[in-house]
C-alpha cells in the first residue's frame, strides 16, 4: 500500500494515516479524509441531529458495561483528575450533590424504591429532582424521558430570559 492518498472531498495528497479505515474499499481506507469526514458529519448534524443522537444512545446502551469500565479505569489510573472533577461539581452545585447523596442512601438502605418511568413505564429509571431543596421528592424518569424534560425546562428559561424589544416610536393612533 503506498503512504500516501488523494481525498476525494479536498482533493489534497495526505498520509494514509489521516483516512480512517473501511474494509469494503480495495485499499481498506475511506474516500475522505478524516478532516472532511469530521466537517460532513458535523454539517449532517446541524441539519438534522436527532438520527445521530439515537445512534449514541443506542450505543451507549449496547455498550454501557464497557463504557462504564473505560471510565472507572480512566479514574483509577487519573485519580488527580478524577478528584478535581469531583471536587469542582461538589463546589458548582453543592444542593445537587447533597440531594442527590441522601435519595441514595435511602434508597440503599431500602426506604425508598425506584418507580417505573411515570411517562412510558420503563423499569431502568433515574430520579429528577424538581427541587433539591426537597431530595426525597422525586420523579422516576427514564433516561429519555428525563433528558427531554431537561430539554423542554433548558427551552423555556431560554425563552423566559428573551426581553421583548419595544419599538421606537408608537404607531399612530396610540
Amino acid at each position: 500500500m503506498s503512504e500516501e492518498k488523494v481525498c476525494s472531498c479536498c482533493k489534497k495528497l495526505l498520509p494514509v494515516v489521516r483516512f480512517s479505515r473501511d474494509a469494503q474499499k480495495a485499499d481498506g481506507l475511506r474516500p475522505n479524509c478524516r478532516d472532511c469526514r469530521s466537517t460532513q458529519r458535523a454539517l449532517a448534524y446541524r441539519e438534522n441531529p436527532e438520527p445521530q443522537k439515537e445512534r449514541s444512545l443506542a450505543h451507549y446502551y449496547h455498550n454501557r458495561e464497557s463504557i462504564l469500565q473505560r471510565v472507572l479505569s480512566y479514574q483509577a489510573s487519573h485519580p488527580a483528575i478524577a478528584r478535581a472533577t469531583s471536587r469542582r461539581m461538589r463546589e458548582k452545585y453543592p444542593e445537587k450533590v447533597t440531594a442527590r447523596s441522601i435519595l441514595n442512601r435511602e434508597i440503599l438502605s431500602g426506604r425508598i424504591k425506584k418507580q417505573p418511568c411515570s411517562v412510558c413505564g420503563a423499569d431502568r429509571v433515574e430520579a429528577h429532582h424538581p427541587d433539591y431543596a426537597q431530595p426525597l421528592r422525586v420523579q422516576w424518569l427514564c433516561p429519555a424521558h428525563h433528558k427531554e424534560l431537561h430539554r423542554r425546562e433548558r427551552v423555556n428559561r431560554e425563552s423566559s430570559n428573551r426581553t421583548t424589544t419595544l419599538p421606537r416610536r408608537l404607531p399612530k393612533g396610540v
